[in-house]
């Protein structure tokens, strides 16, 4: 039958011991225990089988037993033994490979150590490793995989116990002595004409281009890159042949997702646990094992989703790094805050907060992760200001106090989108921050409310012009007006000219009148106060500048640093960690937040600040 490639007679070389050195090593090796006679022989539980398997294999037990060989560790039996090992076909992992033919499964494996025997009295030798292993024969298995098995199942009893005794902690890894071979080994009639499999076998990849897959997943290069680059490896070492009988040397679509659970298994994430409950692993109370210490100390706040706790997860980020830049570039100047989703599979949203350096360049200090509420239809509108109030708070006294001051984090000026959420729960907790919103959502803003008012318009002239009448309106109170008196008188010129316009008889100039006041009336929104018209307008930049002590064209009147961010944090960032376009799960993502992206944004800026002194010394 179809087996493991013939192999030498002994994996402990004969070439690097004599004979007598050889049957030392041997005698050093302890035998197994003496085995209980009155011990009922029984079927295995690993094993895979169905009620008409198992009614026969119980049947051969009961008429004919076992066949049990137990081998003294002398080199004449260790050879009968390993002859007999490699003409059953069996392998070992990592020792003898497997055929892609061969009809045996491995179905448990379980070592415990032994210590090799020495001259002297009560002195424990060589620590070993005694591995019991149990094989199956793959015709006679009823896995639920079966659609994955290639031998057709005829109900064969056959099943191996091997016992073998290895050096695990030797680089060699020394594969010593067989110590046991027993159960039925003898294949049905059925299972011995079966020569040819019902589908084609399922071949692992190369240990050696499973290694450089890895290196390079490690270093993030992206899925779609990654066929080629180890085609190219793999032409280098082994031509164009495309495998032998126990691995193939090209990469297959479905390999992906076994090379990510074996990354994801380095970096401490169990992909067979929900995310969340990695996550409560990594940051409980009760102690928690966290992957990376950095996790443990970059997480200001936790919340567990659970019954009887929060009605939604809860993660505040801020690695020293941030926090140290929260202190540097956050306290009493300007802070940029927006909220996004889409950035992890899980059911989340991401608030992150912003400031701005010395060079005018975004620094994120603190990312705060919440998930929606188990019955929220939208994720993305599942928040409230009580919520946004109470997390950006969490934040700020998760930052601590500063050193001999006594005082938490304060926050001169935050720049935000149009969410009246946001913008309260900020006046909430510092009352004297002057609120400013982003000009590129206010235009955004605007724009939609040209496009719907002026709907009534017919398409045309006669719509364009007023449109640019009133764009060129809007980009003036933006932009160039300073006085909230001259802001109002613009707008009612602009109210007096429509009702002016909606006295003419032609149906055009009526229609272009009520779509041009029902624009302003909604665009009142925006001026009916004082300090909603300083948000937006360019007078809110000057009372900035004047609160920061900056120039007015140093006040960003936009979040696009923040928004800079946030697409690569979605994009560039976790590139690499995306998979079948799927998002990373929640775990990764802070893991990969906190011990990578976040250390990588901060020497990146490091380097570029290196990189500006070198060029002003020239």
């Amino acid at each position: 039958m179809p087996g493991s490639s013939k192999a030498s007679t002994r994996n402990l070389p004969k070439g690097r011991l004599s004979a007598e050195e050889l049957e030392d090593r041997l005698a050093e090796i302890p035998l197994l225990r003496k085995a209980n006679l009155n011990q009922k022989d029984s079927i295995p539980s690993c094993l895979e089988l169905n009620d008409t398997s198992r009614q026969v294999m119980q049947a051969h037990i009961e008429l004919i037993g076992l066949d049990k060989h137990r081998f003294l560790h002398t080199v004449k039996e260790q050879d009968q033994a390993y002859e007999m090992f490699i003409s059953l076909g069996l392998h070992i992992p990592h020792e003898i490979d497997r055929d892609v033919r061969s009809k045996y499964s491995i179905r448990t494996s379980a070592s415990k150590p032994v210590h090799a025997k020495t001259a002297v009295k009560g002195q424990r030798g060589q620590e070993l490793t005694r591995w019991t292993r149990i094989y199956q024969c793959l015709c006679g298995s009823d896995s639920e995989a079966r659609r994955l098995i290639g031998w057709k199942n005829v109900h064969c009893c056959v099943w191996i116990r091997t016992v073998t005794t290895h050096d695990d902690k030797s680089d060699a890894n020394d594969f010593f002595t067989i110590d046991e071979i027993s159960g039925i080994l003898d294949h049905s009639v059925a299972c011995q004409e079966l020569l040819e499999m019902d589908r084609d076998p399922s071949i692992l990849l190369h240990p050696d281009l499973q290694l450089y897959v890895l290196s390079l997943l490690r270093n993030n290069i992206p899925l779609s890159q990654l066929k080629a680059l180890c085609k190219t490896w793999a032409m280098k070492h082994w031509g164009e042949e495309m495998g032998n009988n126990h691995h193939r040397y090209r990469l297959n679509d479905h390999d992906s997702s076994s090379l990510y659970r074996t990354l994801a298994r380095e970096r401490g994430i169990k992909q067979s646990t929900a995310a969340e409950d990695n996550l409560d692993l990594w940051l409980r109370e009760d102690r928690p094992v966290p992957p990376d210490p950095l996790i443990s100390k970059s997480v200001l706040f936790y919340q567990p989703c659970r019954e009887g706790g929060g009605d939604r997860l809860i993660l505040i980020i801020a690695t020293s790094e941030m926090q140290d830049a929260a202190w540097k570039y956050g306290h009493k100047r300007h802070v940029l805050i927006d909220l996004t989703f889409g950035f992890c599979s899980a059911r989340a949203n991401l608030l992150i907060v912003m400031a701005l350096d010395d060079n005018k360049k975004g620094i994120p200090i603190g990312l705060i992760v919440f998930t929606a509420r188990p019955t929220a239809r939208a994720v993305h509108a599942d928040y409230d200001t009580e919520l946004i109030r109470s997390l950006l708070d969490k934040w700020r006294l998760g930052l601590g106090t500063r050193a001999g001051s006594g005082f938490h984090l304060d926050i001169s000026v935050a720049t935000t989108d149009n969410d009246t959420r946001e913008r309260t729960a900020l006046q909430d907790i510092w009352p004297s921050v002057l609120l400013l919103l982003c000009m590129f959502h206010v235009w955004q803003c605007w724009r939609n409310g040209l496009n719907k008012y002026l709907a009534i318009i017919p398409k045309g002239d006669d719509r364009l012009h007023m449109r640019r009448r009133l764009a060129k309106f809007l980009m003036k109170i933006l932009k160039e007006i300073t006085e909230y008196s001259d802001a109002i008188s613009a707008y009612n010129s602009e109210v007096e000219y429509f009702k002016a316009l909606g006295k003419k008889p032609d149906m055009i100039s009526q229609k272009q009148s009520k779509g041009g006041l029902a624009f302003l009336a909604y665009l009142s929104s925006y001026l009916h106060v004082r300090s909603m018209w300083l948000a937006w307008s360019k007078s809110g930049v000057i009372e900035a500048s004047k609160r920061l002590g900056k120039h007015v064209e140093d006040i960003p009147r936009t979040n696009n640093h923040l928004e800079s961010f946030n697409g690569r944090i979605k994009n560039k960032y976790f590139e690499g960690y995306t998979h079948a376009g799927q998002l990373p799960r929640l775990d990764l993502w802070v893991l990969v937040i906190i011990t990578n992206v976040m250390p990588g944004f901060f020497q990146e800026l490091r380097d570029r600040e290196a990189q500006r002194k070198y060029y002003a010394q020239m």
